[in-house]
């Protein structure tokens, strides 16, 4: 029964720090897109008709 605990606490473990890596990864994404300028792109228009 000790080992089936000990387990179990070592599967929590393992999750919570794999929860808290991708937790940073997440952070750490947001903070590089929101440091950099947003780009955005335009369309040219064009006047000429496409033949179909």
């Amino acid at each position: 029964m000790g080992k089936a605990i000990r387990g179990f606490q070592e599967a929590s473990k393992e999750f919570e720090n794999e929860f808290k890596r991708e937790a940073k990864q997440l952070e750490e994404a947001t903070k590089t897109s929101k440091s950099q300028p947003e780009k955005t792109m335009t369309v040219a228009s064009t006047d000429e008709a496409v033949d179909a």
